[in-house]
């Protein structure tokens, strides 16, 4: 193999490997030239061989060395490194020294944690503020309070609070189990650490935590919660705080040591009541007795008694002791009902006091028991039974049966008692009409007839003629004819014959006065005749020939009024000439005359009484009662009135208005000007109902009506007007009577009326006694809600100043 050939194989080789082995392989190589080949192959591997050891070689020569990397790492200053170097070298104090300069201070911990050197690892721990395991390296070592504070440094409170109880520290201890919730083990602790307060307080609160989550029947769960507030109680008593220690003992179920607890601090009526409950009675009654008290002691003897089933003694103690339901217990065990009754009615149980005197034959005792009791008709007629026929009465009175109290004065001629309370007879009363034919018989034997006539025309108004009410109207007619007013009493007697006929001696009484009046009629129309003539045309009213014009006597919003005589029935009325623009409307003038009849229903001496209204000519008129005196506007601004007085005034126009009101007439504008007082000071309300048409006839129905100093809110505002706007029309009057004006006078009155709380009458007028005060506010309070709902609660009120 030449050098030329040699160099054109080792090209080959190195350009194209495979295909160079391929050739060879193929046996088209000559053999010195695969020998050739083969040397140079073996000569490659062992030149591999070689290198490889001789890498080897200097790999050993340089192989890793901590020591030596950690001395060159310090050197350079890289010392949390050189730390680790030292200690993968066992070098650990060096380590140490490395990680302390390096301020990695929870390595140091480590090292020493591993070396057991509990307390600098727990210092080193605590440095890099890892304080619960420093706690744990304290707790190795046996530094037991040092622990606790580091527990307490990472909040580990029921850790803390063991490595104190460890430690022997107990007061400490305690606190932090006072603090993490566990009361039963701080109160120990305190108890060891002679902290005996905090570990009475401890039992204490554990006591009342635990017993507030007790349900059920007792058991020994419960029984060892008692225990502690025993163990409180005890440590209490110990450290002289009785009042403390009976309270807890008590709360536990320990009255014998809470009694104990009480004498020692000075609590004796306490300690007494807590031996009765200890059932130590004999304890107790001493105590009492020392204070003084002997009925309670008499009392505590007397439970002794009941208790070891001595009842006649119990009996005897029990009503020395003033205990009347026990002494009545006690006398009925042994079958002494007259006495048993007797400590039952002492004791307010009147009902069965009565029932037990009534089975042993004592009715006046059953009587009077019943009467204090409240059942007043069985002690009325128990009362009647007995003869007593005041006390009867009394009781009639009382239940409010008015009329069976006046059968029982009249039966014993008491008539003008017996008066009284047949007036008292609501018209619903079952007993109304039998009470108010009674009623008007005794009035006309005592000569009042006008009371006796407003009576019956009362209930001769208020419904339609009937079987069941004809003899009022015959009682009526012959009231006429005795008064001399045969028109009234004919018409009357025309009614009755037209229902029934027959009826008494109607028909002959009826037919003597058709002729009796016949003969007045002549004279009356010639009469009138001659006034006619002779009446002045200067500003009198056209009335009809019926009234005959005296003078004018007022003028006002609801028109003219005069003094006049009505010539048929030869008596003084007030006629009244309403504003013309009541005539203009039909409608407001229907509304007139309806409004005028409802009115005119109303017969009560409170209430000016409306005899006739119509229409002559151009004119509107009304005529009604009159009255002899001055309007209550006129007579506060005259006079200084004692506040008695004032209230008596007030309580009449309440009676009046309850009584309009209970016919369902609303005033809708009370005032002071349409108040009269007669000359012997009786209240008379005028206009009721009138205001409506009036204001009707001024302004559309949105429109406010009434008096604005003493208009009601919902009035001003145009809403529905009721009783309460009335009771609000009368507070304000009452405010004008005793503060001298009404509650606002100046500015926007509507808008005070509406948003501005009135100022206490007592402010304006230090005499107003607080009660009136209260009254006159309440009947203006703006919302109704808040406001007087009826005024007879009005009249209650008043009643009580009176």
């Amino acid at each position: 193999m030449n050098q030329a050939s040699w160099s054109s194989d080792l090209s080959r080789l190195f350009d194209d490997p495979v295909l160079f082995f391929q050739q060879l392989m193929s046996g088209s190589t000559s053999q010195s030239t695969f020998i050739g080949y083969a040397f140079l192959l073996f000569l490659i591997i062992i030149g591999i061989s070689f290198g490889r050891r001789y890498l080897s070689m200097r790999d050993s020569t340089n192989a890793f060395n901590p020591l030596k990397e950690a001395k060159e790492a310090a050197k350079s200053h890289d010392l949390y490194r050189a730390a680790q170097l030292f200690e993968q070298a066992g070098e650990y104090d060096e380590a140490i020294r490395s990680y302390k300069d390096a301020k990695a201070y929870q390595q140091v911990g480590r090292i020493f944690e591993q070396k057991k050197q509990w307390q600098e690892a727990a210092q080193f721990y605590k440095l890099s503020g890892d304080a619960e395991k420093a706690a744990v390296m304290y707790q190795k070592g046996g530094e037991y309070v040092r622990a606790a504070e580091c527990y307490l440094t990472c909040k580990k409170i029921s850790l803390a609070a063991e490595a104190y109880e460890k430690g022997k520290r107990f007061r400490e201890a305690a606190a932090q189990y006072e603090r993490f919730g566990n009361l039963l083990k701080a109160a120990t602790l305190y108890d060891q650490a002679n902290d005996l307060l905090k570990a009475a307080e401890m039992y204490e609160k554990h006591f009342l935590r635990e017993r507030r989550t007790q349900t059920g029947p007792p058991s020994d769960k419960t029984k060892q919660i008692a225990q502690t507030a025993y163990q409180s109680g005890q440590i209490y008593i110990k450290t002289k705080q009785y009042s403390k220690a009976l309270e807890i003992l008590s709360a536990g179920g320990f009255p014998l040591e809470a009694a104990e607890a009480a004498v020692q601090g000075g609590e004796i009526e306490k300690a007494a009541e807590l031996f009765v409950a200890a059932k130590a009675f004999g304890r107790a009654a001493a105590l009492y007795e020392q204070m003084g008290d002997t009925q309670r002691g008499h009392r505590v003897i007397g439970k002794k008694f009941k208790e070891e089933h001595d009842f006649p003694a119990a009996a005897r103690e029990f009503e020395k002791g003033e205990s009347w339901a026990e002494a009545a217990e006690m006398y009925e065990q042994v079958g002494d009902k007259s006495k048993a009754a007797q400590m039952l009615a002492n004791n307010g149980d009147y009902h069965r006091a009565s029932d037990l005197f009534l089975s042993v034959g004592d009715s006046l005792s059953a009587a009077q028991s019943l009467e204090r009791g409240g059942r007043i008709k069985e002690a009325a007629d128990l009362y009647i039974q007995l003869q007593q026929f005041d006390k009867a009465a009394q009781m009639q009175e009382s239940a409010g049966n008015y009329y069976e109290a006046a059968l029982l004065y009249k039966q014993q001629g008491k008539v003008d008692e017996s008066i009284s309370y047949l007036q008292k007879i609501d018209t619903q009363s079952s007993d109304y009409h039998q009470a108010s034919l009674l009623l008007g018989q005794l009035l006309t034997e005592k000569g009042m007839t006008d009371a006796a006539r407003e009576r019956y025309q009362k209930i001769i108004t208020q419904e339609e003629i009937g079987a069941e009410n004809l003899e009022f109207y015959y009682q009526l007619a012959l009231l006429h004819e005795k008064r001399k007013e045969f028109e009234e009493a004919q018409i009357l007697y025309e009614k009755i014959l037209a229902e029934d006929y027959s009826y008494r001696d109607a028909k002959s009484r009826s037919t003597l006065l058709k002729k009796a009046l016949t003969e007045v009629k002549k004279v009356l129309d010639a009469t009138r005749m001659e006034e006619a003539a002779a009446r002045p045309n200067a500003a009198i009213p056209a009335g009809p020939s019926r009234y005959k014009i005296i003078k004018k006597i007022g003028q006002g919003g609801m028109g003219v009024v005069y003094q006049a005589e009505d010539t048929l029935l030869k008596r003084l009325v007030a006629y009244k000439v309403l504003p013309p623009a009541i005539r203009e409307n039909e409608m407001i003038l229907q509304s007139f005359l309806q409004e005028a009849r409802i009115a005119a229903a109303l017969n009560h001496p409170n209430v000016v009484t409306i005899f006739d209204t119509g229409k002559n000519a151009d004119e509107i008129f009304i005529t009604m009662e009159y009255v002899n005196g001055i309007t209550l506007k006129e007579y506060l601004e005259k006079n200084e009135i004692a506040m008695p007085k004032l209230i008596e005034i007030m309580k009449e126009i309440c009676i009046g208005v309850a009584y309009a009101h209970s016919n369902n007439v609303v005033h809708r504008d009370l005032k002071p000007a349409n108040v009269m007082l007669t000359h012997d000071h009786r209240v008379k309300i005028m206009d009721f109902g009138l205001a409506k048409v009036v204001s009707e006839s001024a302004a559309d129905k949105t429109s406010v009506k009434g008096t604005p100093l003493y208009m009601a809110p919902e009035q001003i505002l145009g809403e529905k007007v009721d009783q309460q706007s009335d009771i609000y029309s009368l507070g304000c009057s009452f405010y004008r009577m005793v503060a001298g004006r009404p509650p606002f006078v100046q500015g926007d009155v509507y808008y005070h009326h509406l948003h501005t709380p009135p100022a206490r009458p007592r402010t304006i007028n230090p005499n107003v006694p607080e009660k009136l005060d209260r009254i006159i506010l309440k009947a203006i309070e703006k919302e109704k809600s808040k406001r007087y709902k009826k005024v007879t609660e009005i009249i209650g009120d008043l009643q009580t100043l009176i």
